[in-house]
């Protein structure tokens, strides 16, 4: 075994000219595209991306591959296998290389995997004025490294466009086979004209490709140019300022010449040209430098070779690095005899009270039903959704203008492992309190089951904030020899505070108890949800709404503007309940674009709201005096009793099948009608294995009206299907799903605006 050290660029040229490889009982590409983002954002700021480990071989000694892509290759005869590395590999060599040439781009996506189907940029342009302007555009001043950033922070410059079918036809300006047309409305298809003007489109957006960083480094590359056009706008633009006196002109080109102000306008004018120039070459040159990175191989020699796949195995195998959660729970060691997990695993076990505003009868709850706890480890959920809370409610007392001042920043790995053993401390039981809360909400009001069910994981944080206003830190367990509650000095602190807001003020924070709180909360749980509203940008989301959720339940008293800006958010959401453009909408979940498939959001999102409804199963009754024998679909009671719900399909595969295609073959078939969600409900185990080999003019006749209402069945979905024929025709399911998808949306509507109709 030997140590070897070679650049970035030196082993993505001997995959280039198959001389490194991959032995083809390597796993499958598996990273998703934001763990290819958090790669290539430690990349940006200079952190090591570890070491990989290579055999040398021969070109029979296995079936090989490329790096990224999925068909076999031939190395060459003296090559090298790569044994460990390549999802690190793959990803850069796709973020860096153009795969995807001008005119055979689909021939190559045919062979890629699909989560490297990309294509990524760098957003030059700060997002808005309170974000970071990394690169220094808005002075033309780049600090010539991005050393000093968190990877966290250069994250959100990332840009990623999947590279689809249908881009072609749409002609989006990052597809690769983008038309460009000129003044008079013709494609051009002159190669360097028309990478001129795709360097414009690209300026034009703000944003660098870095697809050419490997390929082409010259002056004529795809990045140089843009960077070029970003410089030469801008440098416009803060002429115009200087003349405007935003800036001065020593402000602005007093670095290149101290007596910039005294010197003839021509000169000046040089200045600024060259201003521009150097930002754009110091960007170039960084980004192709990220290339020249050395990385350390470790190399077995070709006597190793027949061990080749057993050492790939033992390294797969090895240990599981620490968490985020790890780290926290480490901080919190020393001050006490029982870890912050173990406490954690408590309050998961305890049993609490639901109130009337959460449910009609009070019952109790725990949250160890929910499957917050597997094999004695706290799922993963959990604890990253603890340490989210926990950070926002540490940095809180921080804040000058309350929530207002949270920032995506506070739910960032970089300050969450900033949190010290005493923030810790003082706030993980009000938080896992408040998170318990949450959870029980999602359950009793959104028919979630278990934790992990819920589609959109961040959307339980403005909930939990909201149940975090009235708890505090103190547990009922520590006790002085009086029976006196003790406190910490922090959570005495909380304490005198409350003394001096007032009784209303107070009143205000118990939304656990208060119904109109909770229905208001539930409002936006759907609305959002069904809006599609967390489909993008899930971080912003969540901050915003747990400001904007904290004023429109709990504090109101807020100038007009703000108001109004706030019932106007609620409002737009509202109007694209099950209509968002390419997730809710009827033409999407009706599966009539096989390259835009509803995703599981919106699938669980309907079947969930189903379930929070208390559907009635799918009992089917013999005579009239059965109802009372009808089970009602309760998620607690599900989670509890460890029942078994599925996914039943209304009209059955079966009715679908032929000789060529098999239940099998259509189930698996994403694009298929009768896979839409507006086809699914949840049952018992028990009642989809009575009703499975029954056509549905069979069985849906045989439940109750009611029970068919609770799962938004009209009547006109069923004499529909009685009227089609028995003979497969897929047109034929069309109206009568599409009759579905108006009943759930007519019943949503109507649902939000009682929960919010006192208002």
């Amino acid at each position: 075994m030997k140590y070897d050290s070679e650049t970035l660029h030196s082993i993505f040229d001997a995959d280039s000219n198959n001389k490194l490889v991959l032995p083809d009982f390597q796993r499958d590409f598996v990273w998703t595209r934001e763990r290819q983002s958090k790669l290539l954002a430690s990349i940006l700021v200079g952190l090591p991306i570890g070491s990989f480990l290579i055999i040398e071989g021969k070109n029979d000694d296995f079936p090989a591959r490329k790096l990224s892509f999925i068909n076999t290759t031939t190395p060459k005869e003296e090559c090298k296998f790569l044994l460990d590395g390549q999802q690190r590999l793959s990803c850069l060599k796709s973020i860096f290389d153009d795969l995807f040439p001008y005119d055979s781009w689909k021939n190559v996506w045919d062979k890629l995997y699909g989560s490297l189907r990309n294509r990524w940029f760098l957003r030059i342009f700060p997002s808005t004025e309170n974000t970071l302007d990394l690169f220094g555009w808005e002075k033309l001043k780049f600090p010539n490294d991005l050393y000093n950033y968190d990877p966290e922070q250069v994250q959100d410059f990332i840009v990623c466009h999947r590279v689809l079918v249908k881009g072609e036809a749409n002609n989006t300006w990052h597809h690769p086979c983008h038309k460009i047309l000129n003044n008079s409305g013709e494609e051009v298809t002159a190669n360097a004209q028309r990478r001129k003007l795709l360097a414009k489109k690209y300026a034009e957006q703000g944003v660098v490709p870095l697809f050419e960083i490997y390929c082409n480094n010259q002056s004529d590359s795809l990045h140089n140019e843009t960077l070029r056009q970003i410089a030469n706008n801008q440098r416009s633009l803060l002429q115009a300022k200087v003349k405007d006196k935003e800036y001065s002109l020593k402000e602005m080109l007093g670095h290149l010449n101290p007596d910039v102000e005294n010197i003839e306008e021509e000169e000046q004018k040089e200045l600024w040209f060259e201003l521009a120039s150097n930002w754009s070459k110091d960007i170039k040159s960084t980004l192709e430098k990220l290339l020249e990175q050395e990385v350390l191989e470790i190399v077995l020699p070709s006597d190793e070779i027949v061990r080749a796949a057993s050492i790939f195995e033992t390294i797969n195998e090895g240990g599981t690095p620490l968490s985020n959660f790890d780290l926290i729970v480490a901080k919190t060691a020393r001050t006490g005899t029982e870890s912050l997990a173990q406490i954690l695993k408590k309050y998961i076990e305890e049993e609490i009270d639901i109130p009337s505003s959460i449910y009609a009868s009070q019952t109790k709850w725990k949250m160890s039903n929910m499957k917050a706890i597997k094999e004695n480890s706290i799922v993963r959920f959990v604890t990253d959704q603890f340490l989210n809370l926990l950070s926002i409610l540490c940095y809180e007392s921080q804040f000058d203008n309350g929530i207002d001042d949270l920032k995506l920043d506070h739910i960032k790995q970089a300050k969450i492992l900033k949190l010290d053993s005493q923030q810790i401390n003082n706030n993980f039981r009000r938080t896992i309190k408040s998170l318990r809360k949450a959870k029980a909400f999602l359950q009793y009001r959104c028919g979630i089951v278990e934790v992990n069910d819920i589609g959109y994981k961040l959307m339980i944080l403005p909930i939990a904030y909201l149940f975090s206003l009235e708890e505090t830190n103190d547990t009922e367990d520590e006790l002085d020899d009086s029976g006196k509650q003790i406190l910490t000095a922090t959570e005495s602190s909380i304490h005198e505070d409350k003394k001096s807001i007032t009784d209303e003020q107070v009143e205000k924070t118990k939304v656990w108890s208060d119904k109109k709180c909770i229905d208001k909360i539930e409002y936006w749980y759907w609305s959002s949800l069904f809006s599609g509203r967390y489909k993008e940008k899930q971080n912003e989301r969540c901050i915003q709404d747990i400001q904007y959720l904290y004023h429109w339940v709990i504090n109101d008293n807020i100038d007009r503007d703000d108001k109004t800006k706030i019932n106007a958010h609620f409002s737009s959401i509202s109007e694209n309940i099950l209509n968002k453009q390419e997730y809710s909408d009827r033409a999407t979940l009706l599966m009539e674009n096989d390259e835009n498939l509803p995703q599981k959001g919106i699938k669980y999102a309907i079947l969930q709201y189903i379930l929070s409804n208390q559907a009635k199963d799918f009992t089917l009754q013999i005579n009239s005096n059965d109802t009372d024998k009808v089970l009602k679909l309760k998620a607690w009671t599900i989670a509890e009793d460890n029942q078994k719900i599925e996914e039943h399909h209304i009209i059955p595969i079966s009715s679908a099948t032929s000789i060529e295609d098999s239940n099998k073959k259509i189930r698996s078939d994403k694009t298929h009608l009768l896979n839409s969600p507006l086809n699914l409900s949840y049952i018992s185990k028990k009642a989809n294995r009575k009703i499975s080999d029954l056509k549905p003019k069979e069985y849906l006749e045989k439940l109750t009206d009611a029970t068919l209402t609770d799962h938004e069945i009209s009547s006109n979905f069923i004499n529909s299907l009685k009227s089609i024929s028995d003979k497969y025709n897929i047109e034929s399911y069309k109206p009568i799903l599409e009759d579905r998808f108006n009943t759930i949306k007519r019943t949503i509507k109507t649902e939000l605006e009682n929960l919010i109709e006192q208002d």
